[in-house]
């Protein structure tokens, strides 16, 4: 993905107001027609200005939970895509489709897996 992407260069899943100056947005990697939009799969939210400008892209820390134990493995090479975006607490998590949440950072982008979220 580039640096900078708008609001509208991808098709939208969520939309999040984020106070009343910002909005996570998650986008779609994969899209109805069976097409992955393969730049932007694991990076799939992105923060924006009330202006629409880019402020950041998710930064999720590495691995996945991989196979039947569910154990997360920070070496893993695995890529799933976010599919669902949360608050709770007043804090923002991220899912992705294999279950692996994570909490974001709202200030950069980072993202750090907290629990696996049984479907």
């Amino acid at each position: 993905m580039n640096a900078v992407i708008g609001t509208n260069d991808y098709p939208v899943a969520e939309r999040h107001q984020i106070d009343n100056s910002r909005m996570l947005i998650l986008f779609r990697s994969h899209l109805e027609d069976g097409s992955i939009e393969s730049e932007i799969l694991g990076k799939e939210i992105c923060l924006f200005d009330v202006d629409g400008r880019f402020l950041w892209k998710i930064n999720p820390a590495p691995g996945s939970t991989v196979g039947y134990d569910r154990v997360y493995n920070p070496n893993s090479t695995e890529l799933f895509d976010f599919v669902h975006l949360f608050c709770n607490d007043g804090n923002y998590f991220a899912e992705r489709y294999n279950g692996d949440v994570f909490e974001i950072d709202l200030k950069d982008g980072t993202a750090n897996y907290v629990f696996w979220k049984k479907s």
